[in-house]
């Protein structure tokens, strides 16, 4: 295990092949550490991943010219590294699985077929994967999101969130800035939207939940399937209340709009 003294939130730059990358960021870290447990057939791959500090940036680097290897098990390594709270997050797999515990700073994830777990991130958040699930509890400020295949759940998202993928279902708990979402299929469950939404599909049901308080313009179009509302269209909110337009677009798939619980 490597082991490094340190002062304040780092910024980390990860690149590995196979296996797994966990970050784990917590307060009071005053040393960082990076574990690297090869997988059977892996240890002299893993003997050749760089790990170094300078300054305040930790790198974890795999060694160049692997990709396109025939034994993807000669580069399977499990990387654990702890982090103080706020450390700024850059990671590029081609399968390793993603995984944060604690907060993050603000976070550029990659990813060709492995998982993405997120728990706090404290800023923007950029997602790039090709067939890999998604999943984030919180981010303060914006998404940007662009992914081939896989389901993509968020808790909470603070700022803007711009999405595009081919397949998958798309769930957020709550949003509170602007939706752009471009998808080619699959279900998507908005539960309570605060920004304006923008929402273009090929086929699937989408389902949008309206707060108290907020009011909504509504452009939905759906070309086989059914529109509903489960809000009184003449509903008018007292006082004076944000105003908010959601356009939903679907080739085949309901369209439902119903208050947010």
């Amino acid at each position: 295990m490597d082991t490094f003294a340190i002062t304040g939130p780092l910024t980390l730059y990860v690149r590995l092949l196979h296996g797994s990358v966990t970050v784990r960021a917590s307060d009071d870290v005053t040393e960082a550490t990076v574990a690297l447990t090869p997988r059977p057939g892996a240890e002299r791959f893993a003997e050749r991943i760089a790990v170094d500090l300078r300054g305040q940036t930790l790198t974890v680097r795999a060694p160049r010219g692997f990709i396109g290897r025939r034994d993807p098990g000669a580069g399977t390594v499990d990387a654990e590294i702890t982090v103080p709270t706020g450390t700024v997050l850059n990671v590029a797999t081609d399968t390793a699985d993603i995984s944060l515990y604690g907060g993050s700073g603000t976070c550029d994830v990659a990813s060709g077929a492995g998982a993405i777990r997120l728990d706090t991130v404290g800023g923007n958040l950029r997602v790039r994967c090709g067939s890999s699930s998604v999943e984030a509890h919180a981010v303060t400020g914006s998404v940007h999101l662009r992914a081939g295949s896989g389901e993509i759940r968020f808790g909470t998202v603070g700022g803007a969130m711009d999405t595009s993928s081919g397949f998958g279902r798309l769930e957020v708990d709550v949003l509170r800035g602007v939706l752009r979402a471009k998808r080619g299929s699959g279900t998507a469950l908005l539960k309570a939207v605060y920004g304006d939404v923008h929402l273009l599909s090929g086929s699937g049901d989408t389902t949008i939940g309206l707060p108290a308080g907020v009011t909504a313009r509504l452009d939905l179009t759906s070309g086989s399937g059914s529109i509903t509302s489960t809000l009184p269209l003449d509903e008018r909110q007292s006082g004076t209340g944000p105003v908010i337009t959601v356009k939903a677009r679907t080739g085949s798939g309901d369209i439902t709009v119903v208050r947010a619980a």
